[in-house]
């Protein structure tokens, strides 16, 4: 699947691992596309990948309602 995204986006592109969202082991990390690893998903893993406005903003993940 990395390999799918990465012919079509930029390495710059952030995706969003969120594991195990609402328990006591929730992790979530945000890399560039360049970045992003198989290991980092499970079967308690939500996949997040931003559009082409999707931007960090402190601590927060941004994606507009509307992209070109």
């Amino acid at each position: 699947m990395l390999e799918l995204l990465r012919a079509a986006c930029p390495e710059d592109r952030l995706v969003t691992f969120a594991r195990a969202v609402s328990t006591p082991d929730q992790a979530i990390r945000t890399v560039a596309l360049s970045e992003a690893r198989p290991e980092m998903a499970d079967m308690r893993t939500v996949v997040i990948v931003g559009n082409s406005q999707t931007r960090r903003v402190g601590a927060w993940v941004y994606s507009p309602r509307s992209a070109p």
